[in-house]
């Protein structure tokens, strides 16, 4: 993928001294900012449902000379949790994508009914680690 800055779209060249991943949807190690980009309630672009009840993040990236402008309009914060991201086609807001598990949400101590141990304490699903898969094969985010 080539990435292109979010503001001027001048072409961002991948950063060769970064030696982050060049998976499809993991962020890009580029001469410039990454950007997070989440639309909530009352946006015309509203992903908080996203697919299969998770929300969508949209990622894009930002030059140096226009972060240097628009800086003022950000605000710092640090991650609390780090994220594997699996790219989406870019007609996602259709039908879930085929590799999409379906799975409820549940609390993390709600009791099995198989083997009445909490939810928590069953393993988790081989392809997406944030899911859980109780003893009926049913698929649960906690």
């Amino acid at each position: 993928m080539e990435w292109v800055c979010l503001v001027c779209e001048k072409k961002v060249e991948m950063d060769p001294q970064s030696t982050g991943s060049m998976k499809p949807a993991c962020w890009p190690c580029v001469a410039g900012g990454t950007v997070s980009i989440h639309f909530g309630w009352f946006s015309r672009f509203d992903d908080m449902n996203g697919i299969g009840g998770r929300g969508v993040t949209h990622q894009a990236v930002i030059c140096d000379d226009c972060y240097e402008k628009k800086q003022h309009l950000t605000r710092p914060v640090v991650p609390r949790s780090t994220t594997e991201w699996r790219e989406l086609p870019l007609d996602y807001r259709g039908e879930p994508a085929a590799d999409s598990p379906d799975f409820i949400r549940a609390g993390g101590d709600a009791v099995c009914a198989e083997c009445q141990k909490a939810y928590h304490s069953h393993p988790q699903h081989s392809e997406f680690s944030f899911l859980n898969v109780l003893c009926d094969g049913t698929v649960v985010k906690l």
